[in-house]
């Protein structure tokens, strides 16, 4: 994957000069938002077939080393690498379990 980390890196030299730091800090928390939202869809436990598509779309995105996880982390001021580790024991298990009550409903 080629690094894109000059894409971020331009935009807080932008951003920075133009900004306070409670302003860098709401858009911190804002990217750190969309990790949360995913790792919440990644939790439902609702069987309707639209959320259980959104579910797997989470946890795919939380688990592949996609471009975008990667920029959204950079944008959240999180390591990716850390996010990734951190979170893919959690995605093991709820994969195993979306698995299992797949086969159990059919």
């Amino acid at each position: 994957m080629p690094n894109n980390f000059n894409f971020t890196k331009e935009f807080f030299n932008h951003y920075d000069a133009n900004s306070t730091l409670d302003d860098i800090q709401r858009y911190y928390i804002l990217w750190k938002s969309v990790i949360a939202q995913a790792m919440i869809d990644s939790a439902s436990n609702c069987k309707k077939t639209g959320s259980v598509v959104e579910k797997r779309k989470a946890i795919s995105w939380l688990s592949d080393f996609s471009q975008d996880f990667v920029h959204t982390c950079i944008l959240a001021n999180y390591d990716p690498v850390y996010v990734k580790n951190k979170i893919q024991p959690i995605l093991k298990r709820k994969t195993e379990k979306l698995d299992r009550d797949l086969v159990y409903s059919q």
